[in-house]
């Protein structure tokens, strides 16, 4: 196993010579919000439950409960319903 610093890949694999595999992290980001919706279901397709997930409004963090229903999907629930596509979703994994 191998780590690119620059780019912040990992590589799985054999040897130093070379017979690596990439298996860095993906990302998925979506906008969400619709001004009266409090839960969503977001499919991110990374494949994993070992995912990291933050949430901006206006470019500040935001806060919500997040559920990991399976390896790809979550739940997303507010306390108040964003307004239209207010809130950024990055997830990583």
């Amino acid at each position: 196993m191998k780590f690119d610093v620059k780019f912040g890949v990992i590589y799985k694999g054999e040897g130093s010579g070379g017979d690596f595999t990439e298996i860095g992290v993906q990302k998925y980001i979506q906008m969400i919000g619709d001004g009266s919706t409090l839960e969503y279901i977001i499919t991110h397709n990374l494949n994993t439950e070992d995912v990291t997930v933050s949430l901006y409004e206006e470019k500040k963090s935001a806060f919500s409960e997040i559920e990991i229903l399976d390896e790809n999907s979550i739940k997303v629930k507010f306390s108040k319903a964003p307004s239209i596509d207010s809130v950024k979703i990055v997830i990583m994994g």
